[in-house]
Formats: C-alpha cells, sequence, structure tokens
C-alpha cells in the first residue's frame, strides 16, 4: 500500500484515533450511527476494543495489560478470548 500512496499510507493504515471515534460513534449514536435503544431496567457497560494493524506508538492504552502486541493472525482467538474473560470478571466485580 505505501508504494501507491506513499508516507500518507501508514496513516491510513493505524489511525486509531478515527477507529477509536467510530467505535465510541456506534456505542453512543451519531453521525451515520443510529441510536441504540437499550433497556432503562438493565445496568449496560459500553466497551470499545480497538483493534488495530499498527503499532501504538502514542501509548493510547489506559495500562499496559490492556495493551495485547500480536505478532501474527493465530494469536487473535487467544488474544479476544482473554478479553473477553477480563471483561466477564469487570461485570461479575460490580
Amino acid at each position: 500500500m505505501e508504494e501507491l500512496y506513499g508516507y500518507a499510507a501508514r496513516w491510513l493504515l493505524a489511525n486509531q484515533g478515527l477507529g477509536l471515534q467510530i467505535g465510541w460513534l456506534s456505542l453512543v449514536g451519531g453521525s451515520s450511527f443510529p441510536v441504540v435503544l437499550k433497556d432503562p431496567l438493565y445496568e449496560y457497560t459500553d466497551v470499545i476494543i480497538l483493534l488495530t494493524d499498527g503499532l501504538n506508538t502514542q501509548n493510547r492504552w489506559s495500562s499496559t495489560d490492556k495493551f495485547y502486541r500480536l505478532t501474527s493472525a493465530d494469536q487473535m482467538t487467544a488474544t479476544f478470548n482473554t478479553i473477553g474473560t477480563n471483561l466477564t470478571r469487570l461485570r461479575a466485580a460490580q
């Protein structure tokens, strides 16, 4: 891709800020995302899992245990299982 678009391709491949913004809009509604209707009798915890193919050069994770550096695609399943397990523990702790 960099051969086609030059240096700008790096921004296209790992624009974490844009990914986070789109994730946020999908939770709260806005732009082209509809507002999500939620049961008022249920307490929700909104979560964004930001997956990128670029390096996290700006250290945007909330703590080091929330950052997973994967070096191959076959690591994704185990990593998402770990994230899901951690989210379950978060809910159970409340």
